[in-house]
C-alpha cells in the first residue's frame, strides 16, 4: 500500500500492484521478510497526516507506511554474520525513529528490532505484539511498580493499555483501575474497576479521592491528566508517581524547531522539576520516551507464549490487504476507539 502525499488515508492511501520489491544491500544490516501481518500505531497515523513532518517526512513519494510486522525471513545481509535469525524463520519486527515499508508484501527489517515468533502464536498476534506491548513493559519499569501498589491507568483498552493491565497484575499491583468504554475487556485483562469516561470523570470518583493511588499512568490525555492527577494520586513524598506516555496532547503538531522545543521542554524538564519542588502535594512526574529492542520484544513474546499475557486485536480486524481494508484500518486507528491493536492481514502463513 502506498501513500501519495500527506493527508487523510481515505484520500492518499491505496494498494498498488507494481510497487518495487525491496532488496537487501550488503552492509545495510537488513533482513528481507515476506510480510504476513502488520499492526498500526499512532505514529503511523501522524506520519501519513504530516503532523510531524519536521522529522517524519518520507525520502521520496509515494511511500509505504507501517513498521510493526510479522513475516518470514527471505534474505539476510551477508554482513550480519552473528545474527540469530535464518532464512525461512518467522519473525516479529518493530522499528526505531520512523516506521516505513511494512504495509507491503515484502519489507526490510533490522535484526536488532526483531525476535522469533514462538510456536502457537499466529502472525496476526505476532504483529499485534510488535510495538505497544514492549512499550508497556518499558513504561512499567520506568514507573517502578512494586507489589501492593494501587495503579490507575488512563486509557486501559488501547494498544499499550491492554498490555499494561495484564503486566501490572503480574508485577504484583494490588488494585488496578482503568478508564475505558469497554469494561468487559479491561476486567478480563486484570482491572479491578473500570471508569467509563463518558459517564464519570476519573478524578471525581470519591473512592479515588479518599484512597489515593501510588501510580497514575496516562496513555490518553496529557496536559489535563497531569493537572488533575494530584486529586487521586499520592504526593511524591508518600511515593506517588505520575507516568505519562502522552507528553502534551494525543494530537501532535511538529513542524519546526520551535515546536520541538515546546514539545520537549515542558514534559522533560519543567514538570519533573516542578513535581520535585511541589512533592508535598503533587506526585513525581515522569515522561516515558523509549524504544523496543529485540530483547524487550523477546520478553513480551515469551510471556505471551507461556500464557502470562495475550495479544488483543481489535474485533473489527484483522483488516484485509485491499485499498478499502487498509483505509478502514487507518480510520479505526484515528477514531481512538480501537480495542487493542489494529491489525492488517497481508498474506496467509
Amino acid at each position: 500500500a502506498a501513500v501519495s502525499r500527506f493527508g487523510i488515508a481515505d484520500e492518499v492511501l491505496s494498494c498498488v500492484p507494481d510497487f518495487t520489491k525491496p532488496i537487501v544491500k550488503e552492509g545495510s544490516g537488513d533482513m528481507l521478510v515476506k510480510v504476513l501481518a502488520l499492526s498500526l500505531s499512532p505514529g503511523d497515523w501522524r506520519t501519513i497526516m504530516g503532523d510531524a513532518d519536521l522529522f517524519r517526512t518520507p525520502k521520496s513519494w509515494p511511500y509505504v507506511p507501517g513498521g510493526d510486522v510479522c513475516g518470514v525471513v527471505e534474505a539476510i545481509d551477508p554482513a550480519c554474520k552473528d545474527t540469530k535469525f535464518s532464512v525461512g524463520q518467522t519473525v516479529v519486527s518493530t522499528w526505531e525513529g520512523t516506521a516505513w515499508g511494512g504495509m507491503a508484501e515484502y519489507a526490510l527489517v533490522k535484526p536488532k528490532f526483531s525476535a522469533a515468533l514462538p510456536k502457537g502464536l499466529s502472525p496476526e498476534e505476532g504483529a499485534a505484539l510488535a510495538n505497544s506491548a514492549g512499550h508497556a513493559l518499558n513504561g512499567l519499569r520506568k514507573a517502578k511498580v512494586k507489589p501492593g501498589d494501587r495503579v490507575l491507568v488512563l486509557g486501559g483498552s488501547g494498544g499499550v493499555g491492554c498490555s499494561l493491565l495484564q503486566i501490572l497484575k503480574a508485577l504484583g499491583a494490588s488494585y488496578v483501575a482503568a478508564t475505558s468504554t469497554d469494561a468487559a475487556l479491561c476486567t478480563s485483562l486484570g482491572a479491578d474497576r473500570v471508569i467509563n469516561y463518558n459517564e464519570q470523570p476519573w478524578y471525581a470518583v470519591s473512592e479515588f479521592n479518599k484512597e489515593k493511588f501510588d501510580i497514575v499512568i496516562d496513555l490518553a490525555e496529557g496536559n489535563s491528566a497531569w493537572k488533575r492527577s494530584s486529586r487521586v494520586a499520592k504526593p511524591a513524598w508518600r511515593g506517588g508517581r505520575h507516568v505519562t506516555f502522552v507528553l502534551h496532547e494525543w494530537h501532535i503538531e511538529i513542524h519546526s524547531i520551535r515546536h520541538i522545543l515546546g514539545f520537549m521542554l515542558m514534559p522533560m524538564l519543567v514538570r519533573p522539576l516542578w513535581s520535585l519542588l511541589m512533592g508535598f502535594v503533587k506526585p513525581r512526574y515522569t515522561a516515558y520516551i523509549g524504544g523496543v529492542s529485540s530483547e524487550v520484544l523477546e520478553e513480551v513474546l515469551s510471556l505471551t507464549s507461556k500464557g502470562q499475557h495475550r495479544a488483543v486485536i481489535d474485533p473489527e480486524g484483522p483488516f484485509p490487504f485491499t485499498t478499502e481494508g487498509v483505509r478502514a484500518a487507518f480510520r479505526r486507528l484515528a477514531s481512538r476507539h480501537a480495542k487493542g491493536k489494529v491489525v492488517v492481514k497481508i498474506a496467509d502463513a
